[in-house]
């Protein structure tokens, strides 16, 4: 595809509007760095003994009862102890702060898919230098969605987040074949 101007575009300007749509989406979510746990969380996370050791690691993928402190939460959901024994382990502790940090990240990556995937229909559909914009736009506004900010806000929710990526590795794993 030629004449939309963006094939003529200067080569800082991708990467520039990348900048840009990271520093939209960081600031939307600026704030909730520093939230505390919050309801699941409690039994989830702070009262969790399992996930104070990476040692556990192997249990989560075994035993249920690693999930939850509650006997009627414990429901097989391996990744997410996983998940949170490495942000425990990482921050030290209790330390919300590291578990919003890669909850975010988490986000990010999830916007990553979105992009790659808008951009692999989009050059199905028509190629052009054109889609990659496109496709930022799509991921951007993926991000910055407000039906996205109780996942990002409520670590809990984090299987929404990880569910969410593995459809995504699963969908680009079939797809490239």
């Amino acid at each position: 595809m030629t004449g939309n101007g963006l094939d003529r575009a200067p080569r800082w300007l991708f990467p520039a509007a990348v900048a840009g749509a990271l520093l939209l989406v960081g600031g939307a979510y600026a704030n909730h760095f520093h939230n505390a746990f919050h309801f699941d969380d409690s039994h989830v996370i702070e009262d969790n003994l399992a996930i104070r050791s990476l040692a556990n690691a192997p249990r989560f993928f075994s035993d249920a009862a690693t999930f939850s402190t509650l006997a009627d939460h414990q429901t097989y959901r391996p990744l997410l102890p996983l998940t949170f024994a490495v942000d425990y382990s990482l921050g030290g502790g209790l330390d919300p702060l590291a578990f919003h940090i890669s909850q975010f990240l988490f986000h990010l990556m999830v916007g990553l898919g979105i992009f790659l995937l808008v951009r692999k229909a989009s050059d199905a559909a028509l190629a052009g230098s054109a889609n990659r914009y496109f496709a930022l736009l799509a991921a951007t506004w993926f991000c910055l969605h407000t039906a996205n900010t109780e996942t990002v806000n409520y670590l809990s929710s984090r299987s929404d987040i990880l569910s969410t990526l593995g459809m995504g590795l699963l969908i680009s794993t079939v797809s490239s074949t």
